[in-house]
């Protein structure tokens, strides 16, 4: 046996050696292999959430949706209960499959939590971010499903494109989601803010606006958002996770936060289910994420995929109507 030759892969390069050479470096190789696996589940191993380097969660606030609130004091007279120092933190527009995720790992280096107010077709498009975000513990609201000046078109439109944005995330998370809506560019009707009050949906504005979306340089975007929350003195602070700067202003932010002496509440819903209405479940039964990066088809493009295949997309949902106790008769969620 001493004389047969065996193959040992070093660091990816082939050894010619005997069983005797193996035994030599038998130690060797054991300690390197530790070494190895230790370096490795370092590199991807959670922070330590040490309170004196990271900002961490400070508290979590429930809010109640039941009665339609409305938060922020950009457009209304109360916010979040919020101490003086206290922010929360939001994104808006995502998922973007590369953005988002320099983003959760920024909030993860600094254990702490968001809020991400989310595009039905984004989210379409990249469920698995979605999970992604709901998996890291993050809660999770709605921004419409086209990202709709909803000031543009009419109550039933709007209606629908937020119903079908509830509807798009609640099919990309696999889960149920916070029923909190946030308008696209704050634009906002007393008709859809009666809406969303008898649906028992939250609308959350804003305290502090970062200007992510004006401003390309991120130490301007970092200077302006940290001017701003200091004369607020606390708040909730809105940014975007489809911009490129603010990813990449993200964590100079956190760190800035942190050594300003600033408190993260992270917000989550008292209900933890946000149920879109009958007038949504059409829409919802044909949505498809299974065939590469799925899109919203348009009515023209539904009636063309029944004519070559009218098996697809069965409905009634199954999982709408087992989870949620929804029917398709009801223009309101049962329960």
């Amino acid at each position: 046996m001493c004389g047969e030759f065996l193959v040992l892969i070093v660091h990816g390069r082939n050894i010619l050696t005997t069983m005797v050479d193996v035994m030599r470096f038998d130690r060797i190789a054991i300690l390197a292999a530790a070494a190895l696996l230790t370096m490795t589940n370092a590199a991807y191993a959670a922070p330590e959430c040490d309170a004196s380097k990271v900002l961490g969660v400070s508290r979590t606030v429930e809010i109640d949706s039941a009665t339609g609130p409305r938060y922020g004091r950009h457009q209304y007279k109360q916010t979040i209960d919020l101490k003086p120092g206290e922010v929360v933190l939001t994104f808006d527009d995502g998922p973007h499959p590369d953005y988002t995720k320099k983003i959760l790992s920024a909030l993860e280096q600094h254990c702490t939590k968001a809020t991400f107010f989310s595009v039905g077709t984004m989210a379409l498009a990249y469920p698995e971010t979605v999970k992604l975000v709901a998996k890291s513990g993050h809660t999770i609201g709605t921004h419409t499903y086209h990202h709709t000046n909803l000031q543009r078109v009419g109550f039933k439109r709007g209606k629908l494109s937020i119903e079908k944005g509830f509807a798009a995330l609640l099919k990309a998370s696999g889960q149920p989601i916070a029923p909190f809506f946030r308008f696209p560019y704050l634009r906002r009707t007393s008709k859809l803010q009666s809406y969303l009050a008898s649906r028992g949906i939250a609308t959350l504005s804003v305290d502090v606006i970062s200007g992510d979306t004006r401003h390309s340089s991120t130490k301007t975007i970092l200077r302006r958002t940290m001017r701003l929350l200091k004369q607020r003195g606390k708040g909730m602070i809105p940014m975007h996770d489809l911009k490129k700067n603010t990813a990449r202003m993200l964590p100079e932010l956190l760190n800035t936060l942190k050594a300003r002496g600033y408190k993260i509440v992270h917000i989550v819903p008292k209900s933890k289910v946000a149920k879109p209405a009958a007038i949504a479940l059409d829409f919802f039964d044909r949505i498809d994420t299974d065939k590469g990066p799925a899109r919203a088809r348009s009515r023209k493009n539904i009636r063309r995929l029944r004519k070559r295949n009218p098996k697809a997309n069965p409905r009634p949902s199954p999982f709408l109507d087992q989870a949620f106790g929804l029917t398709a008769g009801n223009d309101e969620p049962s329960g």
